[in-house]
């Protein structure tokens, strides 16, 4: 197997672990959320992106699941799928989006909280910017009308080491390569 492909299957195991999938429950109102992305990264071997689900104020993942979404393999510009969230209730989640390099990975999280009105569809825009060194998100209604949210100083993700990351800050994980040569075998 490639090494970097096998670095970023090792980090993206790290970033999403064993995170169950959110479930709007049926008898809850919901909208939607449509989140995109878009990199301006250069020299990566693999993104991905990541949408976790979470109660505030202390992060902890939601009683309804972790994870919103995601899209492994993605492009520099990737749209995931509309998913149902809960209406009429303070919803928080989090975007990462994680790169493989050559030795390195970088990700990068921007939390925010909103309240979702019934029946209404939401667009989450991420970016990321300057080749991953840092992120951004604006959302809108479907009628391109800005959505306001709250977010936290700190990302409610781990950085790929587990540390607390700002929002809107990269985390930035270097891996160590040592090559050797073997000698031929002679015949």
């Amino acid at each position: 197997m490639n090494f970097k492909l096998l670095l970023f299957f090792v980090s993206s195991l790290l970033l999403t672990g064993c995170a169950t999938q959110y479930r709007a429950p049926n008898d809850k109102a919901k909208a939607k959320l449509i989140v995109d992305m878009e990199s301006d990264s250069t020299n990566t071997t693999l993104t991905s992106i990541y949408v976790r689900t979470h109660d505030m104020p202390d992060c902890t993942p939601s009683p309804h699941g972790e994870t919103l979404t995601s899209e492994r393999f993605a492009n520099k510009k990737t749209t995931l799928a509309p998913e149902d969230i809960i209406a009429g209730e303070q919803f928080t989640f989090t975007v990462s989006y994680i790169e493989a390099r050559f030795a390195q990975n970088r990700s990068c999280s921007f939390t925010a909280s909103f309240v979702p009105e019934v029946d209404m569809t939401y667009f989450a825009h991420f970016r990321s910017l300057n080749n991953g060194m840092t992120c951004d998100l604006k959302m809108d209604d479907h009628q391109k009308k800005p959505v306001a949210f709250t977010e936290p100083e700190f990302s409610c993700v781990k950085s790929l080491a587990g540390q607390s990351i700002q929002n809107r800050k990269a985390s930035i994980l270097n891996w160590r390569v040592t090559a050797t040569t073997v000698p031929a075998k002679e015949k």
